[in-house]
């Protein structure tokens, strides 16, 4: 301490705290996987300074990612508060192989934090729909059976990321339009970078196109598939948003 500048320290201190705890503190932290992060993301502005509980009065939110054959399956459980901020409360994950034992663990997860909201939506991938030729059951066949009735998110990965990118941006009342509980740690670490475009080429610093596929990557599919279905969020700018998306692609691969 002594050989550095006064001010060095508490520089560093106000520093995320993922960051904090691995270069800073010396513990156990999150280090992201090398890559592009997909979103423009702050953890110290976007992370609750204390921990929000659900508003019995309100609707509670679920995205759903689910895969059938897959290892990972995962629930974001979301409230949007009396200002129309997006809040994530809680995240369920699970390498649970069967669809119907992990919604029963979701159901219980909330029957226990939530046990006075009497309102659920529940919001998933379009092809939970499909149903499968060997045992002609759907993804969200099988959730129904349990009492949960998913709604179909939007497809499209650009405009999922758009719509999520578009909550960053937002501000309402001084608080940016999505607040994030540290309970939620994997949709965190996905924020801080988990979540990335993988290198495809190193030396000249290109990037796959889509999302890489880890364990960060299922919690954002799911709350992408929630946040196309707000109706707050503006899905009129596709256009726009797609050309975006072909300049960035053009940037990385010429």
């Amino acid at each position: 301490r002594r050989n550095l500048p006064d001010d060095y320290i508490k520089a560093l201190e106000s520093y995320p705290d993922s960051w904090k705890q691995t270069y800073l503190l010396g513990k156990w932290g999150f280090v992201p996987p090398e890559g592009e992060p997909v979103y423009n993301f702050q953890e110290d502005v976007y992370a609750t300074k204390k921990h929000i509980n659900a508003d019995e009065r309100h609707t509670i939110l679920r995205g759903w990612d689910l895969s059938p054959t897959g290892k990972h399956k995962a629930c974001v459980i979301c409230q949007i508060d009396s200002r129309g901020i997006l809040v994530c409360l809680d995240e369920v994950t699970d390498s649970e192989p069967s669809l119907e034992a992990f919604a029963k663990k979701v159901i219980a997860f909330c029957n226990i934090k939530y046990p006075n909201n009497k309102t659920f939506k529940d919001y998933g991938d379009p092809a939970s729909f499909h149903v499968s030729q060997t045992d002609m059951q759907s993804p969200a066949g099988i959730l129904s059976k349990t009492g949960i009735n998913l709604v179909p998110g939007d497809q499209s990965p650009g405009i999922r990321i758009h719509c999520v990118q578009q909550l960053l941006n937002s501000m309402k009342d001084g608080v940016p339009g999505l607040q994030i509980n540290k309970t939620c740690k994997k949709l965190m670490q996905g924020f801080n970078g988990g979540y990335h475009y993988k290198i495809i080429s190193e030396g000249q610093g290109k990037f796959s196109q889509q999302p890489n596929k880890n364990q960060w990557s299922h919690i954002h599919d799911a709350l992408q598939y929630l946040c196309t279905r707000l109706s707050f969020v503006d899905k009129t700018s596709k256009k726009e948003m797609l050309d975006q998306i072909r300049k960035r692609v053009d940037y990385l691969y010429t």
